[in-house]
């Protein structure tokens, strides 16, 4: 059932102020599939780049984040009020394009203590997600690290959306 979206929109970058440029939906779960389709801001000899979900949000710096970089990795990690998350999961995307302008979309099924990630239609990996049972916000965002915004660039999305799951 369609909890939320289709929406679309813009991240603008915005390295100053150290926070993650977030866009969120208007529902709160804990079983769930959200999806959005990301476009690049920028070549990757301009400078780095990052996007991905927040999900069972709770707040301040309290949820997973999947994340996914110019340098083709992913990562979920799990915050707990710390800025630094601690990694649980990583690797390396095979069918991740890194060209300028170029979209990738991402998708991600949360289900209790499991959750499966897709990239632009492949499978990726069985998550992990049994640290956090929680309900909580589902949200996009760019800027996760240090130095991976451009102040003046945006990072576009489109078909953001999230489907409720039993």
């Amino acid at each position: 059932q369609l909890a939320f979206g289709p929406t679309e929109g813009s991240l603008n970058h915005n390295e100053e102020n150290n926070n993650v440029e977030i866009a969120s939906a208007s529902v709160e779960l804990e079983n769930f599939i959200v999806e959005a389709t990301f476009q690049n801001p920028y070549s990757t000899s301009t400078g780095a780049w990052n996007y991905g979900f927040l999900i069972r949000d709770e707040g301040g710096s309290n949820q997973y984040r999947l994340i996914v970089s110019s340098d083709g990795d992913w990562r979920l990690q799990n915050h707990t009020g710390e800025a630094i998350g601690q990694i649980i999961q990583s690797g390396l995307l095979k069918n991740f394009d890194i060209i300028n302008g170029a979209t990738n979309t991402i998708w991600l099924y949360a289900n209790g203590s499991k959750g499966l990630l897709y990239i632009n239609g492949d499978f990726v990996a069985d998550l992990d997600l049994s640290a956090r049972s929680n309900p909580g916000r589902i949200r996009i965002g760019t800027g996760f690290f240090s130095n991976d915004e451009i102040d003046g660039f945006s990072t576009e999305y489109t078909n953001f959306s999230v489907w409720a799951s039993p």
